[in-house]
């Protein structure tokens, strides 16, 4: 039993591998060799990218990964600039009826992509993406003015709300945010079957054993348990902790292709 030792420095390296909106990390973790144990910190967009770009992964979601533990999901907020005259999303499809407007994405298939385009679809907004290299340059050139709007996490924005430099118009999630209590949800506007959501996870390689698998998810749930880890993920933003199913990869991989299909996103 290693689980004493798993976290010892040197047993264990982390290893960042940006990309592809997690493509890179996760086609690197699904080819591990046979009996040899490797955990990804898994986000949606190792399904949602996949799908939208189907020649960068090189893994099958459901065969290849096998799912140790649930973190949570941070909400994303649709956020307009402050000095654009848009104040609620009343205002955004007005501005969306006079001329065609632009949002910023981290990438085709990532959180910002798919998002903004949920919201559009529910609202019948007819919109262009613009890709960056993430996140960062897509939210630089947002608060410059050369795009519309932007869908991001709520971690991300929250400061620039609460300085009043962004307006915050709906909230991507079933119930309001405590940190934007005033700003509505899609789920009240009228997206009743709203589903899509940012989640993360660990996952380990299925080529790893049966006892590597194991004592992993315990040592998992071991860590989650603990007050301390639970408080520091509610600081960054993360929510909805439980425990999934088995099957969570391929169940959210089918939800994935649905959202795709009503978001009017191809590959």
């Amino acid at each position: 039993d290693w689980s004493s030792d798993v976290c010892s420095s040197d047993l264990l390296t982390i290893v960042y591998r940006p990309g592809a909106g997690g493509l890179l990390g996760a086609n690197t973790v699904a080819n591990v060799p046979t009996g040899t144990l490797q955990i990804l910190l898994a986000g949606n967009t190792m399904i949602s990218t996949a799908i939208v770009n189907p020649g960068v992964a090189t893994y099958d979601v459901a065969k290849d990964f096998v799912m140790l533990g649930y973190i949570g999901y941070v909400p994303m907020v649709t956020v307009v600039n402050s000095n654009s005259g848009i104040k609620n999303i009343s205002d955004w499809k007005k501005a969306c009826q006079v001329r065609k407007l632009s949002y910023g994405t981290a990438g085709n298939g990532s959180n910002t992509h798919v998002s903004s385009a949920v919201v559009n679809s529910t609202f019948g907004c007819e919109s262009v993406a613009v890709p960056y290299k993430g996140a960062a340059p897509a939210v630089a050139d947002f608060l410059g003015g050369h795009i519309d709007y932007l869908s991001d996490y709520e971690t991300g924005v929250l400061p620039q709300i609460k300085s009043g430099k962004l307006n915050a118009i709906v909230v991507l999630d079933k119930k309001r945010s405590a940190d934007l209590p005033d700003v509505p949800t899609i789920v009240e506007l009228g997206n009743l079957q709203y589903n899509f959501y940012n989640w993360f996870a660990l996952v380990g390689n299925s080529t790893a054993t049966a006892d590597q698998l194991t004592i992993a998810k315990r040592i998992f749930l071991q860590v989650l348990a603990s007050t301390e880890v639970n408080e520091q993920l509610t600081k960054v933003g993360l929510r909805g902790r439980q425990q999934v199913n088995d099957d969570f990869l391929s169940t959210e991989r089918r939800n994935f292709l649905q959202i795709l299909r009503n978001a009017n996103i191809k590959p």
